[in-house]
């Protein structure tokens, strides 16, 4: 048997009905259908001849067969629907239809109303429109069955069917990453100024000593506080000082308050006493400071020509021209003057001091003027016979 071998299936009540000429009702239409085909296929009977071709000789062996009068039937589903689902199968490929799907007068609550071999688009999708060729009845059974990539297409060149339209799944929201709290930094206290008014604010002041030699180093510190009594950082204080034995105060130093409130400064080479005062303006300055300068004293002994006395000289480094300078000797009721010089230009002094009989120790000393300190030195004399 070859393949367009028709024999086997002759009694078939299908080819009969295929064979046999149309009814009145089936060929209704056959003007009009005849009209819409040869429409489709004017100018294009050259590609629809290869097309038909193509489907293989079955489908120009059942043109022939059915003849011009079930073509016309099947054109306009006027055939029975196993008989016009046939013709679709084989001549869908040149416009054939398929039979119109079977719909119930009153279906079910719930149900669509479509046949059990219709395919059921969900609700909830996004449909194609239902293709015009149906799905072979073995691709109904199989729902996961899917159309041969090759479909046949009419002579207009769009495809007769396609396959049951296929759901996109909605993606699947990936979560969000959950934000990391961003902590909240510790406020940062904004710095306020000094309290109060300038002038109501205090210096304090002090010295590394206040009584020292002549010719030494001295160093100042102060402190400066607002109203509060908190320190004020960078603020300018003028040190300020005023020598004995001169008019008016001299300016030592400039400095500025460190992030404590404080300053520094040295005075250096004191010759004279010294008062000390810190100012920071609008009034404000420290208690005055007295510094004392103790002259250094130096004496030296000479014995006289004849032999009796000695020549006692006395020079005070620090001394002013004119201060008088005391002898004094150790007796047994105490510590006595036995003698007094004063300084000239040079700041020294002479006394003639009797030889004593045996060694004996005395004591020059320059007393304290408002220019300077106190100063004492001790001399041994021995005896010179």
């Amino acid at each position: 048997m070859t393949e367009d071998d028709l024999t086997p299936w002759q009694d078939s009540p299908l080819v009969k009905a295929m064979t046999t000429d149309g009814t009145d009702g089936e060929l209704s239409g056959e003007n009009a259908a005849l009209a819409a085909f040869q429409a489709s296929t004017h100018g294009r009977r050259g590609r629809g001849l290869v097309r038909l071709i193509s489907t293989g000789a079955t489908s120009v062996a059942l043109v022939g067969l059915v003849g011009g009068g079930v073509a016309a039937a099947a054109y306009t589903r006027s055939l029975p629907k196993p008989v016009q689902t046939v013709m679709h199968e084989v001549l869908g490929p040149i416009g054939v239809p398929a039979p119109e799907p079977h719909k119930p007068s009153n279906p079910p609550n719930g149900s669509s109303g479509a046949s059990a071999g219709d395919p059921v688009i969900p609700a909830t999708s996004t449909a194609t429109p239902v293709p015009t060729r149906s799905e072979s009845p073995s691709t109904q059974s199989s729902p996961s069955a899917r159309p041969s990539a090759s479909a046949a297409k009419p002579a207009g060149g769009l495809p007769v069917g396609s396959a049951s339209p296929t759901v996109s799944p909605s993606p699947t929201p990936s979560e969000s990453p959950t934000a990391t709290p961003t902590p909240t930094p510790t406020p940062i206290p904004t710095p306020t100024g000094p309290v109060g008014d300038p002038s109501t604010w205090s210096i304090s002041s002090a010295a590394s000593s206040q009584l020292v030699r002549v010719h030494q180093n001295v160093r100042i510190t102060g402190t400066l506080y607002d109203a509060s009594g908190q320190p004020v950082p960078d603020q300018r204080v003028v040190i300020r000082v005023r020598h004995a034995g001169t008019a008016g105060w001299q300016r030592a130093a400039v400095r500025r308050t460190d992030s404590d409130g404080s300053v520094r400064a040295r005075l250096d080479d004191l010759m004279q006493n010294t008062v000390v005062v810190l100012g920071a303006g609008h009034g404000v300055h420290s208690s005055p400071l007295q510094i004392v300068v103790r002259p250094v004293l130096s004496a030296s002994s000479t014995p006289s020509t004849d032999g009796t006395s000695y020549v006692v000289t006395v020079t005070a480094d620090g001394g002013q021209p004119g201060d008088i300078v005391d002898l004094m000797k150790h007796t047994a009721s105490g510590w006595e003057r036995v003698g007094e010089a004063q300084l000239d230009g040079s700041a020294s002094a002479s006394f003639s001091v009797p030889a004593p009989k045996r060694q004996h120790g005395y004591v020059l000393r320059l007393p304290a003027t408002d220019v300077h300190g106190a100063a004492a030195t001790r001399i041994v004399l021995q005896p010179l016979s």
